[in-house]
């Protein structure tokens, strides 16, 4: 197939772009500049100029493409992440509009972030969503757009990620792992040490993202967990591990945390559980990573 992928060169999409022209895709990716477009072409990756703001631009290359995968969302400034959102669900809105009744592809990459509290519950994808006042419930609504969208004449899909590791990125955990190393003992929010999240390893998304592509039916929705109910606390102690203190951890406010590691501190004060079951059986996933809190302590985490 020939894919177009928006935020090729971020974390998830650099890992990604290997799986698909490792399995023998073609892959034209959104540069919004000459460094972004020589990065593309390191990777093997055709380069097509233009940004989300700028819906139009994503269209030649949408409508030459039997796929498109979208990508690219700037989480790096939390503050702004409403704004994201919305230039997102715009540019997406264009997409659909540009290659609807044609049969092709649309993968739209969301994440659990549009969840509340699940409590000791492991979301899936027959469980409904209350949808939360903040930025990512704008993503709800986008997820709704794109699913519709498989009324139209094209094969669509969702998947939320839950919080991604490996290959030395990823935000949340180098941000704690580094934050740790600073103040000397690794921190969790105080009344937080039993909330449990989920978590999947950026290859085995990337696969998953593969499979998706190849194998998915159309108006499909996919939670992406490699493994759940792992608590702030074992994490926070594990990670003190991997940089040799001993295990040693601190409860803290929630105003410590964010002065630690900035806003998305806010983030973390919450369960956040989601399943990957349905991609096992649907779609035949099978992630290999599923011992994080093992690997952060053996250092396996960083760049396999």
């Amino acid at each position: 197939m020939k894919v177009f992928v928006t935020g090729a060169t971020g974390y998830i999409g650099s890992a990604m772009v290997e799986k698909l022209i490792a399995a023998g895709h073609s892959v034209t990716g959104l540069a919004r500049s000459q460094f972004s477009a020589e990065k593309l072409k390191a990777l093997g990756v055709e380069p097509q100029m233009g940004d989300l703001k700028d819906p139009e631009s994503l269209s030649s290359a949408a409508k030459a493409a039997d796929s498109i995968i979208q990508l690219a969302l700037d989480m790096s400034d939390f503050s702004a992440l409403g704004e994201a959102v919305s230039i997102e669900q715009a540019a997406i809105s264009h997409l659909i509009e540009a290659i609807a009744d044609t049969g092709k592809t649309l993968i739209y990459t969301s994440g659990t972030g549009v969840l509340d509290d699940t409590g000791d519950v492991v979301f899936d994808e027959l469980m409904l969503v209350t949808p939360i006042p903040t930025p990512y419930a704008i993503r709800i609504k986008t997820e709704e757009m794109v699913l519709q969208a498989s009324n139209r004449g094209l094969r669509t899909v969702v998947l939320r990620p839950p919080i991604v590791y490996g290959r030395s990125g990823g935000m949340i955990l180098p941000t704690l792992v580094q934050a740790a190393r600073r103040a000397g003992v690794s921190r969790f929010i105080r009344g937080t040490g039993d909330c449990k999240r989920s978590f999947v390893h950026v290859d085995d998304l990337a696969d998953l993202y593969r499979l998706a592509l190849e194998k998915a039916a159309g108006g499909e929705l996919f939670y992406t967990a490699a493994e759940s109910s792992i608590r702030w606390c074992d994490l926070a102690a594990a990670i003190a591990d991997a940089v040799g203190l001993g295990g040693h951890t601190e409860e803290v406010t929630v105003e410590q945390m964010v002065d630690a590691i900035g806003p998305m501190a806010k983030y973390l004060a919450s369960n956040n559980q989601t399943s990957g079951a349905k991609a096992r059986e649907v779609l035949g996933w099978q992630p290999t990573h599923t011992a994080l809190l093992d690997e952060l302590r053996i250092g396996g985490w960083r760049s396999e």
